[in-house]
């Protein structure tokens, strides 16, 4: 009887316990948080291209981005070598394998990084990048505009 009794315990704290994590758990069918961030490779050709107008002349870059902001892991700011800041991005390991394959292929070509629609920066690919860290320095334009969108992003990667 004690027996009987033990292992109906043993199975009631089980189930109670297997219960409990499905509830604290987030449903599966729940939507990720959306990053805002898109990057564009330089497009050879202005026909049906994103055109962006810098500097008193446009630039022309794919429409389509190769990445997104849900592959970045992390982003922050270090003190810039030229400016205040360079922006350091890490991506996961799809976005590792992406950008490895992208910078290999076109070293010389710009990525123009877009956060919200709007322009950050569009720096030229100096070399491969195949570790998935991304640092980005140089002359900013508008410095506080880059401080406000690493700190705008570091909080979308938080909610993901």
């Amino acid at each position: 009887m004690k027996k009987i009794f033990f292992y109906i315990i043993i199975t009631f704290i089980f189930l109670v316990n297997c219960s409990s994590d499905k509830t604290n758990s987030k449903p599966k069918n729940e939507k990720k948080t959306q990053i805002p961030l898109t990057i564009h490779l330089e497009s050879d050709s202005n026909s049906d291209s994103l055109v962006i107008e810098r500097n008193n002349s446009k630039e022309y870059y794919n429409k389509k981005p190769f990445i997104t902001g849900e592959n970045i892991n992390l982003i922050s700011l270090t003190s810039g070598l030229v400016k205040k800041y360079d922006i350091i991005i890490e991506f996961d390991q799809i976005g590792t394998k992406i950008i490895k394959e992208v910078t290999t292929k076109n070293i010389d070509k710009k990525v123009a990084i877009i956060f919200d629609g709007e322009l950050i920066t569009a720096p030229l690919i100096r070399m491969p990048i195949e570790n998935g860290k991304i640092m980005i320095s140089g002359a900013w334009e508008n410095e506080e505009k880059v401080y406000n969108f690493v700190k705008k992003l570091e909080k979308e990667i938080e909610k993901k």
